[in-house]
């Protein structure tokens, strides 16, 4: 039987508008699917998925999202997505005196084993309540 999590991101993967790949001299590469784009009501809190593909390496993936408005966060203290898994949702927390923003960029960066590193980029919306 299939795992629910290989499903999604199978799903992801053929469904997704964007993703990057980066290889290296051993064999191993590492693939960043585009997450969706978020909207956010300041106070408020949304998950976003991340989903990944891991090829000739196992261990886990660090996720680092750069250049988020300023009073969005995520929730999470260490993103990582480990070993064995390739898709995990990630909370964003937009505080109450967020900014107030329309389609800003965010970069979501993986970095793997042997120095592997891939980014996608995806808008981030905060609205006023």
């Amino acid at each position: 039987m299939w795992n629910r999590n290989v499903v999604v991101a199978a799903a992801l993967f053929v469904a997704a508008c964007s993703s990057t790949t980066e290889s290296n001299d051993r064999g191993a590469s590492l693939t960043l699917v585009e997450p969706g784009d978020q909207t956010l009501e300041r106070g408020e809190t949304n998950q976003i998925m991340v989903a990944i593909n891991r090829d000739n390496f196992s261990g886990p993936v660090t996720i680092r999202f750069e250049n988020l408005p300023r009073g969005v966060t995520v929730v999470e203290p260490n993103p990582t997505i480990p070993a064995g898994e390739r898709v995990k949702r990630f909370t964003l927390r937009a505080d109450v005196d967020a900014a107030v923003v329309e389609n800003h960029r965010v970069v979501i960066r993986a970095d793997g084993a042997d120095g592997l590193m891939v980014t996608e980029a995806f808008n981030v919306t905060v609205k006023a309540r």
